[in-house]
């Protein structure tokens, strides 16, 4: 083919070309094509400029007037901590009141002025402007924002202050503090707020451990301190006194225990103190134990995967976990024990305490064949929806707790603690008492010798006496109490 057919052909062409290039005419015809799309494509990429704009926080830094010759309002301050120590790093975001479907309708203008302006003329800033701005604090804790006129966060009104500190450790979350204030427009001038990074003391001491956290000067503390545990939930609450300090049994911070915290307020200021870790005391004897409830026939079904001694200690099911976990058939309308959970400890062993937490539970009961059941005599109940249970270290293999309500979905852990069973002294003399009509050993001497010491009976200990522990009944029945 000449080069006059290949001109010809291409007429659009004004170069001359070989039939080989004619892949290259191509491309310079699509480049005017390509010049329509990209003016085409211009209204989107102005309503996804606008979007980002309108939904994150403006750094002070580049926070510029929506409108040259008007000057932008200027917010200044100063971060410290509860000594007035200057604190530098701290990220400040200074935003507006407004929330829900204010905001969505003015997202929605925004887009709407976008596209109709064909992204020719600059976004609307009442509109499109941003609804907060943010910076970080300098070496001696002052801080500027400048906050674009025209723009929500420029609007005078209700407004946010939110500053939030450094983390002091790995998986420790920083201080916050949120201000409400009233802006009036123009310069703000908000001087010193600080942040509460407290100094916690732990003290044990006779199976208690005291908890002090220093009281943040000036503010009225909440009386509740939550205990955070290792899934980030609320594990205990520490209830505290004048002096900042709380004293708990020590067993309360088992393993799954990660850091305190606490709460304080002032006028429309609320602080949340940065995390101080905490050492566990140790893992009670239910920790990965199996747990079973009971189906409308009386007889008792696992659950797949117990939850309450898994120790995640500030998760809780909820209602909708809550039958999800259940056995199939179990807790309905018509079962005959919806607020009971059964703990098999897998070997008799000595009690010496229960612990729950997020449950208005009764007395524990014990069992040494989770037929026959008592209440723990002698034992006490120290707290309410957070309990610590002691009493006498009888013997027992299944532990049952019950509640006034439906237990499973605000049952957050069920800890139980025991110590191994050790053979009863010879010699030993049968009493009377409840714990020794319990079954076994007690306070007065009662021994396991036989089977019907299993179910309730006591039995003198001789020289002779086989110290060996009867096989458990393991198979279920309808709930059975032992006579008093």
């Amino acid at each position: 083919m000449s080069s006059p057919h290949v001109r010809r052909r291409w007429g659009p062409c004004k170069e001359r070309v070989r039939p080989y290039r004619e892949a290259l005419c191509v491309t310079a015809v699509s480049t005017a094509r390509c010049a329509d799309v990209r003016r085409a494509a211009l209204p989107v990429t102005a309503v996804l400029a606008a979007l980002a704009a309108a939904l994150t926080p403006l750094p002070a830094a580049a926070a510029p007037s929506a409108h040259g010759h008007v000057s932008a309002a200027v917010v200044t301050g100063r971060v410290a901590d509860q000594d007035g120590h200057g604190l530098a790093g701290v990220r400040v975001v200074f935003s507006d009141d407004e929330g829900g479907l204010s905001t969505f309708f003015r997202i929605f203008g925004c887009v709407i002025s976008s596209v109709a302006s064909l992204g020719l003329a600059p976004p609307d800033a009442s509109l499109c402007g941003p609804a907060a701005v943010s910076t970080r604090t300098g070496q001696d804790g002052s801080f500027r924002l400048v906050l674009p006129a025209g723009s929500p966060v420029a609007g005078k009104g209700v407004h946010h202050l939110l500053l939030t500190g450094r983390s002091p450790g790995a998986h420790l979350a920083p201080a916050t503090t949120a201000r409400d204030l009233a802006y009036r427009g123009g310069r703000l001038l908000l001087g010193t707020t600080r942040l509460w990074q407290p100094r916690v003391t732990v003290r044990h001491s006779d199976g208690q451990t005291s908890i002090t956290i220093t009281p943040m000067q000036g503010t009225k503390e909440k009386r509740t301190s939550p205990i955070i545990g290792t899934d980030n939930g609320e594990a205990w609450h520490l209830k505290l006194d004048d002096s900042g300090t709380a004293t708990v049994d020590d067993r309360v911070l088992e393993t799954g225990t990660r850091a305190v915290e606490a709460f304080a307020t002032s006028d429309h200021t609320r602080y949340t103190s940065w995390q101080s870790p905490l050492g566990s005391t140790g893992t009670p004897t239910s920790r990965g134990a199996g747990c079973s409830t009971y189906l409308v026939d009386g007889t008792l079904a696992p659950f797949a995967r117990c939850s309450f001694t898994d120790g995640r200690l500030g998760t809780a099911l909820d209602l909708s976990g809550a039958f999800k976990a259940t056995p199939k058939n179990a807790c309905t309308s018509s079962c005959a024990q919806p607020n009971t959970l059964v703990i098999d400890l897998k070997d008799i062993r000595l009690m010496k305490a229960v612990i729950w937490r997020g449950c208005r539970c009764q007395t524990p009961e014990l069992s040494l064949d989770g037929v026959t059941w008592t209440r723990w005599p002698g034992a006490s109940v120290s707290g309410g929806d957070e309990a610590v249970v002691t009493g006498p270290p009888l013997p027992a293999r299944y532990v049952r707790v019950s509640g006034d309500v439906f237990i499973f979905w605000d049952l957050r852990e069920l800890s139980i603690w025991t110590d191994a069973l050790l053979p009863p002294p010879l010699g030993a003399v049968t009493g009377a008492t409840p714990a020794c009509r319990y079954a076994g050993t007690g306070a007065a001497g009662c021994a396991i010798s036989s089977a019907s010491g299993l179910r309730g009976t006591a039995a003198t200990l001789s020289n002779s006496a086989s110290t060996s522990t009867p096989p458990i009944i393991s198979n279920t029945a309808p709930i059975l109490h032992a006579s008093a």
